[in-house]
């Protein structure tokens, strides 16, 4: 008997040297979900500049995508992996900034997110003779991304309280953008043809507003110029003759 147990405390001895050795220690892990959504803001914001100079050609918005997509991935990976270390409170901290940074990131450049889809897509038809319709847009890729790491943030921050106005703002523009870059396109496409109908239309009236206002106005003046008593003149004039 007393062998049994003897053998049984080394087990759980071993088994449990083997968890702590196996187990990532808070040292050995870096949050660095904090820095990578800083590193994308700042290139959304340089994307954003491009855009509103005129600058955003489909070269640079495929590589735009494919540099967003490559960010997000890089921030969901190490939420995950912070999931299964033990925390301090440092990097509990850091956690929820990053969640924070990444609600604000979607909110403030959704349509940059928007424009840089569109013509990341008219470059992949072009260039590449092949369609991104299929492909998921950049803000319903950051709105996952935005879920995963709030989830993970209510399991390690104890005190963690959502931002209800933040949160609605975030539903608002998941309900308002399309999920998949095809459906963007068919919208703006959509958009483009209402415009071009409307154009149409009035030129097929074939009405001028200033054409119309300069005749009215010539018929006013003609009639002003006439008084009353050069009608009554002009009326006696024609009776003699």
């Amino acid at each position: 008997m007393k062998i049994v147990l003897s053998v049984l405390g080394v087990v759980v001895v071993a088994v449990a040297a083997w968890f702590l050795l196996m187990t990532p220690t808070t040292n050995d892990f870096e949050v660095t979900a904090d820095e990578d959504v800083a590193a994308m803001e700042e290139s959304l914001a340089g994307y954003m500049e491009a855009i509103e100079n005129g600058s955003m050609d489909g070269e640079t918005a495929v590589q735009a995508r494919a540099q967003i997509e490559s960010q997000i991935a890089s921030i969901k990976a190490n939420i995950d992996a912070s999931s299964n270390v033990r925390l301090t409170a440092a990097q509990k901290a850091q956690l929820q900034d990053a969640l924070t940074r990444l609600q604000q990131t979607l909110i403030k450049f959704n349509s940059t997110l928007v424009v840089i889809d569109t013509a990341a897509a008219d470059a992949d038809a072009r260039v590449l003779n092949s369609g991104s319709g299929n492909r998921r847009s950049l803000t319903a890729v950051i709105a996952d991304a935005i879920a995963d790491v709030e989830s993970t943030v209510e399991e390690v921050v104890d005190d963690y309280v959502a931002d209800v106005e933040v949160v609605n703002q975030i539903e608002d523009i998941v309900e308002s953008t399309p999920e998949t870059v095809q459906e963007i396109i068919s919208d703006s496409d959509t958009n483009e043809s209402s415009d071009e109908d409307m154009a149409d239309d009035e030129d097929d009236d074939g009405f001028d507003p200033e054409d119309e206002s300069a005749s009215s106005s010539d018929e006013y003046i003609e009639a002003e110029l006439v008084s009353p008593e050069a009608e009554v003149e002009l009326e006696s004039e024609t009776t003699i003759e």
